[in-house]
C-alpha cells in the first residue's frame, strides 16, 4: 500500500510539471506576441502624430 501511495504521488507530480511546462509555453507564446504587436504599433503611432 505504502509503494503504491508513492508511485502515486509521482506520477501526481509528473502531471503537474507537465501542466506546468504546457502552461509557460502557452504564456510565452502570449506574450512573445504581445510584445511583438506592441513593437509593431509603438513606432508606428509615434511617427503618425
Amino acid at each position: 500500500r505504502h509503494a503504491a501511495d508513492v508511485q502515486k504521488r509521482r506520477t501526481t507530480q509528473s502531471e503537474v510539471a507537465r501542466a506546468d511546462a504546457e502552461f509557460a509555453r502557452r504564456f510565452a507564446e502570449v506574450a512573445q506576441k504581445f510584445l511583438e504587436d506592441a513593437y509593431e504599433e509603438g513606432p508606428g503611432d509615434r511617427e503618425g502624430q
